[in-house]
């Protein structure tokens, strides 16, 4: 599980941030992968979506609202607003497959706020 959590990780953060396993991932989740929980993590939105580098700060609305729209795209996942900053709180399981975090990835980017 957390094999498949990092991954995940990595494939949010690589879609959303353009950044490989090379780079710092801890730059992009809330608290870092080697002192999380095993099956959680929170990774931040692409950063038109986030909120993150703007000067209006995001609010527990937008986030409900993104969370809808994922929600009737067939994709169960909280967003959760963040000191102004949206982020998204994955999950793992054991039937958690590595093509869910690829559809999270790619439906998120279609968002239009």
């Amino acid at each position: 599980m957390q094999r498949n959590l990092n991954e995940g990780v990595r494939i949010l953060v690589s879609q959303w941030h353009g950044v490989d396993e090379s780079n710092n991932l801890d730059d992009f989740i809330l608290v870092p992968l080697d002192m999380h929980a095993p099956m959680m993590a929170l990774v931040r939105l692409p950063d038109d979506i986030s909120g993150k580098g703007s000067k209006e700060r995001k609010t527990s609305t937008d986030a409900k609202r993104l969370q809808d729209y994922l929600y009737d795209n067939h994709i169960e996942v909280p967003i959760k607003c963040i000191n102004g900053i949206l982020f998204t709180r994955v999950s793992c399981h054991v039937y958690n497959e590595v093509r869910e975090y690829e559809k999270l990835a790619e439906v998120a980017l279609k968002y239009k706020q």
